[in-house]
């Protein structure tokens, strides 16, 4: 179990994109099924947001994380 634990961030941290992009897509969902029940909620919600914190870590995260280091703050500020 522990190896498990060690092993989980080898893809990439996927943990900033369920963050910022599980909750519009939770209110998406209800907004087009209101009457959607509690465990098609949770499913349907983990379908969109995982692929989509995916896509934002290759695509978005780690190239800007990368650059962090080389650009620097503009010293009058």
């Amino acid at each position: 179990p522990l190896e498990r634990l060690h092993n989980f961030g080898k893809y990439g941290d996927f943990s900033f994109g369920m963050f910022i992009y599980g909750y519009p897509i939770q209110q998406t969902i209800v907004h087009f099924m209101p009457s959607i029940e509690i465990w098609q909620f949770i499913i349907l919600s983990f379908a969109f947001t995982i692929p989509a914190a995916v896509l934002s870590w290759y695509l978005i995260e780690r190239h800007a994380l990368a650059k962090k280091d080389k650009i620097r703050a503009d010293k009058d500020l």
